[in-house]
């Protein structure tokens, strides 16, 4: 087999994606779905697809693939079919309309689930073919780091938890969908490199976005919703994606710190969208994400003058609003319900019941992960449909075992991204920890491993900081060698 074969180049592997796509557009057709966005959405995704992966030829790979430079990534770049499937998987896909929570229990299908199940399955296939390509065509064994040996561990144990599970296909799913994450980010990394990872993020920020602004201008009765203490109007677009206050701000992080070149106005277009977003969305982790990112600006010696000059500037417009005392003015105005911060919106009452429920019906490895919160959280509350924490999430549904290695996870990244911004000042390296302590502070109050922005962020760092550190460790060599050989010399 030649190395410029193409992908799929077998016309049976082309005609079993139209064929899948004919047989879900069929099948919805038969079954009168008047879910037409959705039905067009999926045959869509599948031509696209199915086009990018068999027009492209392969570019010439060598036997190892190796690196250019600390950040460069490889000389291969991403094609089109990986990169409609990575903003497909970063993107949730969006779910386009509301749906009972406990529909998934029931296990009830519609149009924008098997367009989900067809994406998935995609990525799947992406992941099994990387795993031939290194085998078959490097000749090279693929080594995990050590975040990605706990994570595979952690969605094990997680898988455990569907022998109780009251939904366990749902379970299942749910597992497997993280572990096409954690796999997709990998390859992807260690064929492309950090940096090309990264930017695919940034522009997966956007697009999401960008359809929710679009979302928001074209029907703002259902985009905003007005809060119950103040009053005012709050932008919240599940359809697009959960969490819109989150992906405004790893966003804006990655803006200022590794922007693409861009034109000057489309580049303050897009801050002034991701800002605007960002405040309307009144997300108070979103905020406390901004918080730390401009702190480690200020006391980290990183090359991205962006965020340092902000940080500067916010300052100084928080001293002047103290002066002129109108910050006690408008702080209630930019935090949504100031007298629920003692209870979170009430998630610590909800995160002691699940927890309770889990140390009586089953500790070690829990009650099935995801589908017991859409039980356990609705009996607490009918507004609550997740335990609303990565951690409790976890916990609830994978036990006290699940939650250990978890919390490992977390410890070991943490402690690189510690390691990165001590040892040096590259802005891939800030914006990658940036993004890491992001996901940590949001992950404790919402979703954070799950499908969907947050979650695949994680799964992408699991790759990012491990090879951004290896990466920096190989540069790092040549000049030891040579100071080794000056003060010999001397």
């Amino acid at each position: 087999m030649s190395e410029d074969m193409q992908f799929a180049s077998q016309i049976g592997v082309f005609s079993c994606i139209l064929a899948l796509g004919l047989l879900t557009g069929a099948w919805l057709v038969s079954a009168g779905s008047p879910n037409l966005l959705a039905l067009l959405a999926t045959g869509l995704a599948v031509s696209l697809i199915g086009v990018a992966v068999v027009r492209p030829r392969w570019r010439k790979v060598t036997s190892r693939e190796t690196c250019t430079g600390a950040f460069a990534g490889n000389s291969q770049a991403p094609g089109l079919a990986s990169t409609i499937l990575f903003l497909l998987i970063l993107t949730g896909p969006p779910r386009i309309r509301f749906r009972d929570p406990t529909a998934s229990l029931r296990g009830e299908l519609d149009a924008v689930v098997v367009f989900h199940i067809v994406v998935w399955v995609l990525g799947g296939v992406w992941v099994l073919y990387e795993m031939w390509r290194y085998s078959s065509l490097l000749h090279s064994p693929f080594r995990f780091w050590l975040p990605q040996k706990l994570g595979i561990l952690l969605l094990l144990c997680l898988g455990l938890s569907a022998f109780v599970s009251q939904a366990p296909l749902l379970t299942l799913f749910k597992v497997y969908q993280m572990g096409v994450m954690l796999l997709l980010g990998f390859f992807f990394v260690r064929r492309y490199g950090p940096k090309a990872c990264l930017q695919r993020l940034f522009w997966g920020y956007t697009v999401l976005l960008i359809g929710a602004g679009i979302f928001a201008l074209w029907s703002p009765s259902v985009a905003f919703r007005v809060m119950q203490s103040a009053g005012g109007l709050r932008l919240r677009v599940d359809q697009i994606t959960l969490g819109l206050g989150p992906v405004a701000i790893f966003a804006i992080i990655l803006l200022l710190t590794i922007a693409p070149p861009l034109p000057r106005i489309l580049y303050l277009l897009l801050l002034a969208m991701d800002v605007i977003i960002l405040v309307f969305s009144f997300t108070r982790s979103a905020y406390l994400c901004l918080l730390v990112f401009l702190a480690l600006a200020l006391v980290t010696r990183a090359r991205a003058a962006a965020p340092r000059r902000l940080a500067y500037l916010s300052l100084a417009a928080i001293l002047l609003l103290l002066v002129a005392g109108v910050l006690p003015r408008i702080a209630p105005w930019l935090v949504r319900e100031p007298e629920s911060l003692d209870t979170l919106t009430g998630r610590t009452g909800l995160w002691a019941y699940l927890a309770e429920v889990t140390f009586r019906e089953s500790p070690w490895i829990g009650l099935g992960y995801w589908s017991a919160s859409r039980i356990y959280a609705l009996q607490y509350h009918p507004s609550f449909g997740t335990a609303h924490s990565s951690f409790v999430e976890v916990l609830l549904g994978g036990g006290l075992l699940s939650v250990s290695i978890f919390t490992l996870l977390w410890l070991v990244l943490l402690l690189c991204a510690a390691s990165l911004l001590r040892h040096t000042r590259d802005r891939y390296a800030f914006a990658a920890c940036s993004l890491l302590f992001s996901v940590f502070l949001v992950s404790q109050v919402g979703e954070g491993i799950d499908p969907g922005g947050t979650g695949f962020t994680f799964w992408c760092l699991l790759a990012i900081l491990p090879s951004i550190r290896d990466r920096l460790a190989i540069d790092c060599k040549p000049r030891a060698c040579q100071t080794a050989k000056s003060i010999s010399s001397a």
